[in-house]
Formats: C-alpha cells, sequence, structure tokens
C-alpha cells in the first residue's frame, strides 16, 4: 500500500473487482508512481463482500481520510445497498460504479445513494452503455458523475490507468465535496430515456 502525499490526509481505495481486470488494476497501479493511495482489493467470491469485511470496518482500516468504494459486476447492487445509509459528512466517502445497469426508477421511491457517486463505463459497452448507466443519476441524492471511456466492456482492464487516476483526482476533491472532479463531464437529462434494467 502506498500512502498519500505528507501532510495531507490519506486517501483509500476500496475495490471489489474479479476475473480478468482484477491483475489488470493491480498491475497498473504497482506501475505508476503518482497512484499514491491506500488500495485494497478485494474478491468478492472469496472475501464475503459486503458482509465482512464491511464498509464500515473498511473505512475504520484505512486511516481517517477520504475513501472510496468501488464495485464492478453483480457486486455493485449488493455495495450499493450496504452504504446506502453512510453520510459523507463524518469522513467523505465516495461511490464509483461499474459494469452494472441501474434497477428500475419509481419516482415514488427517495434515492437509494446519500453520497456522492461516480460512475464508469465504456462506449461500446452493450451490456451496460453509457445511456443505460447515465440512469444512476436518478438514484442518487448527491453529486453525480458519468466518465466514458473510448472502449468496450473490457475498459477496466485496457484502461485501468486512466480509470484508476481519475478515481484519485475526483477521491482528492472529496473533503470540500466537489462534484466530479477529476471527470470528463457528460450532460445527464432526467427526462431523457436512460435504458435502466427492467
Amino acid at each position: 500500500m502506498r500512502g498519500g502525499e505528507a501532510g495531507a490526509a490519506p486517501l483509500a481505495l476500496v475495490m471489489v473487482v474479479s476475473g480478468p481486470e482484477r491483475p489488470a488494476i493491480r498491475a497498473a497501479w504497482s506501475d505508476a508512481d503518482e497512484l499514491t493511495a491506500d488500495l485494497i482489493v478485494l474478491d468478492p467470491a472469496e472475501d464475503g463482500w459486503p458482509g465482512t469485511p464491511g464498509p464500515s470496518t473498511l473505512a475504520g482500516s484505512t486511516g481517517g481520510g477520504p475513501y472510496a468504494v468501488f464495485a464492478s459486476g453483480p457486486v455493485v447492487h449488493d455495495t450499493v445497498a450496504a452504504i446506502a445509509g453512510l453520510s459523507g459528512n463524518d469522513r467523505p466517502v465516495r461511490l464509483f460504479i461499474a459494469h452494472a445497469r441501474p434497477p428500475v426508477w419509481r419516482p415514488e421511491r427517495p434515492p437509494m445513494i446519500h453520497v456522492p457517486c461516480g460512475v464508469l463505463s465504456g462506449l461500446r459497452d452493450q451490456a451496460a452503455p453509457p445511456v443505460a448507466m447515465a440512469g444512476w443519476r436518478r438514484h442518487c441524492a448527491g453529486p453525480f458523475s458519468l466518465q466514458v471511456f473510448d472502449a468496450d466492456g473490457g475498459f477496466l482492464g485496457t484502461h485501468s490507468r486512466e480509470a484508476l487516476s481519475g478515481i484519485l483526482e475526483d477521491l482528492r476533491m472529496m473533503p470540500t465535496q466537489a462534484p466530479g472532479r477529476g471527470f470528463r463531464k457528460v450532460r445527464v437529462d432526467p427526462d431523457e430515456p436512460t435504458g435502466e434494467a427492467r
């Protein structure tokens, strides 16, 4: 693990990923000196996410600075449920999501995500395209950002370094709760069709 800059609050990134993207992320992290933070990579099949260790345990084990929880694929909805009640006021926390369409949005239900949320998507990802991933905005009560890579659904493997750099830059802004900084913004119109999962 590599801590943050001297004198600054330590950053921590918890990534819940599995499959071929996991070694690619580790390799990108080890090869890039500018990626300075504590990194915890969990395999949901092996580490029992989100049961043990849960988000509150991880928050306590990664120091007192801002931290992010990143989830990809099938574990996204469990992760959202696990951190839904957390507030970013005492210790800034950001949620990052990839490879999972949002649940069906129902206007009578309150937003399920109450921490700043960043969504990552591949421009040619047929399973979870940007227009569908933008639908997560409806489920967020706070800041939302969408980062789109010029890639297919395997962008976390092919663009690991860029993804990690964007996440950490966004996380560095967390003490001021600045929404989505460090990301190329994509305008999201809540009245446009989102292609949400049915």
